[in-house]
């Protein structure tokens, strides 16, 4: 029994002592310092926060519901990374390496290619196509399945091989809908 009771006074007296050094250490934190010790630590402070900005070369890509992917490059200077992320916050990383960083962020609208020139049509398989109408070379952006033109009303087939003018997300998304409905579902 007194065995026991020794051992929890060493260990309250441990615990004791073990406060008191700790506290001490903290407390020491807090005095302030000599004026040849201040001087030496703002000076480790000053080379500490002086450092030589970052060059960077950053690309942006941008993924549009047209499937088309704008990119941008650009080189940055970097003085704080803190604010270099915070600038790029909702865009997701998707390459880092010594110079160069890439980001990647999906757009919820048409790009502003398609916007300026894209159509809808129908390629010579009778797939719904989105396609560049500015030129006669007619360059598909985008296929997306076939379609039964023997169902399509014939003003329908006609806008179709004339090619449909993408004016907004709305019409694009409701065109999309639209044709579905017409499209050759494959047989397994």
């Amino acid at each position: 029994m007194e065995v026991d009771g020794l051992r929890g006074v060493r260990l309250v007296l441990i615990t004791v002592t073990f406060c008191l050094l700790v506290g001490g250490v903290r407390i020491m934190d807090t005095l302030p310092l000599k004026a040849s010790e201040s001087s030496s630590n703002e000076a480790a402070e000053t080379n500490e926060s002086v450092q030589e900005p970052l060059e960077i070369e950053v690309v942006l890509k941008r993924e549009y519901i047209d499937g088309h992917i704008g990119e941008e490059r650009k080189k940055e200077t970097i003085w704080a990374m803190e604010d270099f992320w915070a600038r790029y916050e909702g865009w997701e990383l998707v390459d880092q390496r010594e110079g160069h960083i890439t980001f990647k962020k999906e757009i919820d609208d048409l790009s502003p290619f398609v916007k300026e020139a894209g159509y809808f049509g129908l390629n010579e398989g009778n797939e719904l196509i989105l396609f560049d109408g500015t030129d006669e070379r007619s360059e598909v952006i985008q296929s997306f399945f076939q379609i039964d033109v023997g169902k399509l009303e014939s003003f329908q087939s006609e806008e179709l091989q004339k090619g449909i003018k993408i004016k907004s997300k709305d019409q694009y998304l409701s065109l999309l809908k639209k044709y579905e409905y017409f499209s050759i579902t494959p047989t397994p």
